[in-house]
């Protein structure tokens, strides 16, 4: 009913499962002020995305990336073979060979 009324949002299906947990006894037409007031305060304080966003870098620019970075060392390498050999002296590649040895 609340998207019909234009109320779509990723907040709806949380909201409305706490309006029921927290007042079982209200009716339908009760618990709608209330969604709607908690729909309103949450799209007010709708936090911001935790994660940076990352700049795209092209193929082209990737020797200019920082020397750990997985880009830089590819675009430093002829080929997949000293691309590995690259991971391997920078400590970047896992030996699931000798891990597995490792529990004998």
């Amino acid at each position: 009913m609340l998207v019909d009324m234009g109320y779509a949002s990723e907040l709806l299906e949380p909201l409305i499962n706490r309006a029921f947990e927290d007042h079982p006894g209200l009716v339908m037409k009760d618990l709608m002020p209330l969604i709607l007031s908690w729909y309103q305060s949450a799209e007010i304080e709708k936090p911001v995305s935790s994660k940076p966003k990352l700049k795209a870098v092209k193929k082209a620019d990737w020797h200019t990336l920082d020397s750990e970075d997985l880009r830089f060392l590819f675009s430093q390498s002829a080929n997949e073979e000293t691309f590995q050999e690259s991971l391997g002296r920078n400590g970047l590649f896992f030996d699931a060979q000798d891990w597995v040895n490792s529990f004998g």
